[in-house]
């Protein structure tokens, strides 16, 4: 009657505990936020209530073999003993129990598994995030770089224009100046010739007046003409510069008259006429 009380207490500790391994495997979160890091749940740990399981039917099962070895010492009274059922249904609760405490432990050993996956996919996607941002932080430095580099070239045309309005302002103070001394000598030159002329109708008047020396006009100088120079195939700055002035060290120079027609150095094309200064 006590074998059968202890056996009983046994089997419904473990159904509980059976229960309540399904109920935590039905309480695992469904789904993850594919945005964030998995995160891994916080399980119960049921490893110590599955031994005391494991223990106590252990117990129980030693207690039913200890009291069939004392039952079998005994000698039966009577020919036919009625212990029998109850000792089959014993078996039968005991080979449930265990059948519901193999069933916990399946569901114990997949929650462990799913903790596990779910903390190695945390872990893959917190990899994945880290990559992400190496790479973002990759492009950002060689946006960086580029827009260094683009500033950098602006300043260098930036000064290149600033030469080149200085130069031209020089070059338009330079003609203003020569046209002012062309126009000064032209009017001089009139002049002197109006005083020629008179000069030599009053020698004509008069033939016995001393005969004066007639006055030369002076020569007025031609207008500065610019040089120019059209490019030939194969011509470069230093060959025009070598062919021009005889040294191809002056070969900036013609550059710097040439800058509205020039980008570079080197994008002469043949037909382009260069003004030589």
């Amino acid at each position: 009657m006590k074998i059968s009380h202890f056996l009983r207490l046994a089997l419904l500790s473990a159904a509980v505990s059976a229960a309540a391994l399904l109920v935590a495997q039905e309480s695992v979160p469904a789904a993850v936020d594919p945005g964030k890091p998995a995160a891994a749940p916080a399980y119960p740990d049921l490893s110590g209530r599955v031994k005391e399981l494991e223990t106590a039917l252990a117990a129980a099962q030693t207690a039913l073999q200890a009291e069939h070895a004392k039952a079998a010492s005994v000698p039966a009274p009577a020919p036919a003993v009625v212990a029998a059922p109850a000792d089959a249904d014993l078996a039968k609760e005991l080979a449930d129990t265990k059948t519901k405490l193999e069933m916990s432990l399946r569901a114990y050993s997949l929650l462990v598994k799913e903790r596990d996956e779910l903390a190695d996919r945390s872990t893959k996607s917190g990899e994945s995030l880290t990559a992400d941002r190496n790479t973002l932080t990759t492009r950002l430095a060689d946006a960086e770089s580029r827009a260094t580099a683009a500033k950098e070239e602006a300043a260098r045309l930036d000064a290149a224009l600033t030469v080149l309005q200085s130069s031209s302002a020089q070059t338009s103070r330079d003609y203003a100046a020569e046209h002012l001394l062309f126009h000064q000598v032209r009017g001089a030159n009139t002049v002197l010739a109006q005083e020629n002329y008179l000069l030599k109708a009053a020698l004509a008047r008069d033939p016995n007046a001393p005969r004066a020396t007639a006055i030369t006009p002076v020569p007025v100088p031609a207008a500065p003409t610019a040089r120019t120079y059209t490019v030939a195939a194969g011509d470069s700055l230093s060959k025009i510069s070598q062919r021009i002035y005889g040294t191809p060290q002056r070969w900036r120079e013609i550059y710097n008259a040439n800058r509205d027609r020039l980008h570079s150095e080197s994008s002469l094309k043949a037909g382009l006429e260069l003004r030589i200064p």
